[in-house]
C-alpha cells in the first residue's frame, strides 16, 4: 500500500517539475527549492530508488519518476548532487570495506 501512495506522489512531483521547467525558469527553481527543503525529502527519494520493487509495472511506473526527480534535485546545486552520490554509494563502499 505504501508503494502505491509513494508512486502517485512522486508522479505529481515529477510532473510539477517538468511543467515548471518548460514554462518558467523562475517557477522551476522555486519548485525544486521547495521540494528539496521538505524535511527528509532527499533521504526518502534515494531510499525509494534503492528499495526492491517487485513487478514489471511497478518498475516501469516508479523508477523513471524517482530517477527523474533525483536528477533534477542534483542539477539544482552541487552540494545536493554530492549528498545524493554519497547516499547512493555509501552502502557499496561499506560492503566493499567489509569484503563483501
Amino acid at each position: 500500500m505504501y508503494f502505491i501512495f509513494s508512486a502517485h506522489w512522486l508522479y505529481i512531483l515529477e510532473r510539477a517539475i517538468s511543467v515548471s521547467k518548460t514554462n518558467s525558469s523562475e517557477v522551476y527553481q522555486k519548485v525544486l527549492d521547495t521540494a528539496v527543503s521538505i524535511p527528509n525529502m532527499l533521504e526518502s527519494c534515494y531510499s525509494l530508488l534503492i528499495a526492491p520493487v517487485k513487478g514489471t509495472k511497478a518498475q516501469q511506473v516508479f523508477l523513471p519518476h524517482i530517477s527523474s526527480i533525483l536528477f533534477q534535485f542534483g542539477s539544482l546545486r552541487n552540494s545536493i548532487s554530492d549528498q545524493l552520490m554519497q547516499a547512493l554509494l555509501y552502502p557499496v563502499q561499506r560492503a566493499l570495506s567489509h569484503g563483501i
